[in-house]
């Protein structure tokens, strides 16, 4: 953990999320960033120089924009340099979309919430509760199946890498996933509404030609390309 390389597991679900992006402007948006941070509903914030001035994910009591989220564990050592990818590859298709779960009783979201750490102890959360660890173990083994497990893997280590926030439309969803998956470190691939956005780790600044190259083949479109400056985070993953 010294150099961020492995980190430890976290459960996600859609809590009626709300993503926003928000487009370049002729300054930074700091000020934005730091009232966004200020919110108590805010879960994550990024402050971004390019395409887009900031990203930030919301808890709402409305309908959820946030249609996918997941962090891609990746195959190590990699079947493909991240230059390599070719969602092509693959059939056109849509990632499915991140349901809010509907059956969760009121004790389900506690045991959630305290258990996005699955190493969490479920005999503190029950005694936390008042209710019994078998419980919570009964709750946690019911919620899970809504779930998606996050656990970010950075060979390198995690600041050794320079990022990008890529966001695009396309036709091949499901393939863009399929080929991160082959790589040899996390990407964090989010759908806002129709729009894909990747949160991308390279090696080389040259890499990200890869996906220019996608957009003059006609594979993706409406692309914009970002680098993070500063993250916020409350309660994500």
């Amino acid at each position: 953990m010294k150099r961020k390389i492995i980190f430890p597991p976290r459960i996600f679900c859609n809590c009626k999320l709300w993503a926003h992006l928000v487009e370049h402007k002729n300054t930074l948006l700091v000020y934005q960033f730091e009232e966004t941070t200020r919110l108590e509903n805010t879960q994550y914030a990024v402050l971004l120089l390019g395409s887009h001035s900031l990203f930030c994910v919301k808890s709402v009591d409305s309908e959820s924009n946030l249609r996918y989220a997941n962090c891609v564990f990746p195959m190590y050592p990699s079947q493909k340099k991240i230059g390599e990818i070719d969602p092509c590859s693959y059939e056109p298709g849509k990632l499915p979309e991140m349901k809010i779960p509907s059956i969760w009783s009121s004790l389900d979201w506690e045991v959630f919430r305290r258990r996005r750490d699955p190493l969490a102890s479920s005999v503190k959360i029950g005694e936390a509760l008042g209710v019994s660890y078998k419980t919570v173990l009964e709750s946690y083994n019911k919620i899970i199946h809504d779930c998606i497990m996050w656990m970010p893997f950075f060979p390198l280590g995690y600041e050794n890498y320079t990022q990008y926030f890529i966001s695009f439309k396309t036709d091949y969803e499901t393939g863009f996933l399929e080929e991160l998956k082959k790589i040899d470190r996390s990407s964090y691939i989010y759908k806002v509404d129709d729009v894909l956005l990747l949160n991308l780790f390279f090696e080389k600044h040259l890499e990200i030609n890869s996906i220019l190259r996608l957009e003059k083949d006609g594979v993706i479109y409406n692309l914009c390309v970002s680098s993070p400056i500063w993250h916020y985070t409350r309660h994500w993953p």
